[in-house]
């Protein structure tokens, strides 16, 4: 064989190795960045309710604000499963929780929610090499409710 055959079959092999490596850093970029898309909807999504709860809150007792603000946050969940293709994708399981507090005169609102990942590729290979395993995203909003609020 004469070394321009050599050549050729050295830089197959160069070629092989190097795209390998490009095409795993490129589903890598793909995933974290669908991460992050979600992180930030989910984030929009308990921010909305939130918001909206704070703009009716003061017209209803609080049983009537507990019952319509864990709708809200539900309802919520349930149109962005259906209308989002990235989190209905990515997520398992989704749980959304509301729940009021007492702080003296005032009463906090919390709003969380946790999106389950379903497995996948690097959320895998991330658990190998480490012990805090990417396995839910979350993200919570709290609002303050002033008792007796016009």
């Amino acid at each position: 064989m004469t070394s321009w055959h050599l050549q050729k079959g050295v830089a197959a092999i160069e070629l092989s190795l190097v795209l390998g490596l490009l095409l795993m850093l490129f589903s890598a970029l793909l995933s974290f960045s669908a991460l992050f898309l979600v992180q930030q909807k989910i984030t929009h999504l308990v921010g909305d309710a939130a918001r909206e709860s704070a703009i009716w809150q003061h017209s209803e007792n609080t049983a009537e604000r507990y019952a319509r603000n864990s709708t809200l946050l539900r309802d919520y969940v349930q149109r962005a499963e259906q209308e989002d293709a990235w989190l209905s994708r990515l997520a398992g399981e989704i749980r959304s929780t509301y729940e009021e507090n007492q702080q003296g005169n005032n009463r906090t609102a919390h709003f969380k929610v946790t999106v389950a990942l379903k497995s996948w590729f690097l959320g895998n290979v991330l658990g190998i090499f480490s012990s805090n395993k990417l396995d839910q995203l979350q993200a919570e909003a709290t609002i303050l409710l002033k008792e007796g609020r016009p």
